[in-house]
């Protein structure tokens, strides 16, 4: 999903070679969030498809689901059984922490690559990058965590992270549409230092904050690579930060 390239070629040559280990987290978020999210639609779309089954009489509820809870929620796993609504809960959970966490990799790179040697920041996380912003020597970089800091979408994916650390189980449900038979995986509202937060479809918030993530990751991937592009500009110059 990555529109632009950095190689670890370029980042050993300006020695920055341990910071490859960010940009491969990045990488690695990309596709945690695109799994869980896809996961957890694939989950959906087959307990839809039982149900409709189920109810058109084309096939029967499996002994052992006629007695789970939610009735019909137990999904076949290797020689056990698990609730689908659990996974849901731990597709939903993970798909955030891997989410937020991608902005504490990002905070690594504009301490490695941004902030003069002197200003560096120990146990680096996105909240000590952007309280010290006024040593990122570069705009565009201090422009991005200054939006993303800003963002409702950020917001929500930090306060979601932070409740859950206090609320493993946070109410994850499935809702049955009984016309269409439709299952869909809602978010309960929660609150977080004052603010409410809405309950959610599921998966219609998961995409939203996929693309979201997508695109402010994207976004600073160019910024290095502009970065990276004008060091070579100036004949390959050393970083000096």
């Amino acid at each position: 999903m990555m529109s632009v390239k950095i190689y670890e070629q370029e980042i050993n040559i300006i020695g920055k070679r341990d910071t490859w280990k960010y940009f491969t987290s990045i990488f690695d978020v990309m596709d945690a969030v695109r799994y869980y999210r896809l996961a957890t639609k694939i989950i959906l779309e087959e307990k839809t498809k039982e149900n409709k089954d189920i109810s058109f009489g084309i096939k029967e509820r499996r002994e052992e689901e006629k007695y789970s809870f939610l009735q019909g929620d137990l999904m076949p796993f290797a020689d056990r059984n698990v609730s689908r609504l659990f996974l849901n809960s731990l597709y939903v959970k993970n798909f955030y922490q891997y989410s937020r966490n991608a902005f504490d990799y990002v905070s690594h790179l504009i301490n490695e690559f941004f902030i003069e040697d002197n200003e560096k920041i120990d146990d680096c996380d996105f909240y000590k990058a952007y309280f010290k912003r006024k040593y990122i020597s570069n705009d565009s970089a201090k422009k991005w965590i200054e939006e993303v800091f800003a963002s409702e979408e950020f917001k929500y994916i930090n306060d979601y992270c932070n409740q859950i650390k206090h609320n493993y189980d946070m109410g994850i449900r499935h809702m049955l549409d009984t016309s269409t038979f439709e299952i869909s995986c809602q978010i309960p509202e929660f609150e977080k230092g004052g603010i409410v937060y809405s309950s959610e479809d599921g998966l219609k918030k998961m995409e939203t904050t996929h693309e979201y993530v997508a695109k402010v990751l994207v976004a600073f991937i160019e910024i290095i690579r502009d970065y990276l592009d004008a060091l070579q500009d100036d004949g390959g110059a050393a970083c000096t930060n």
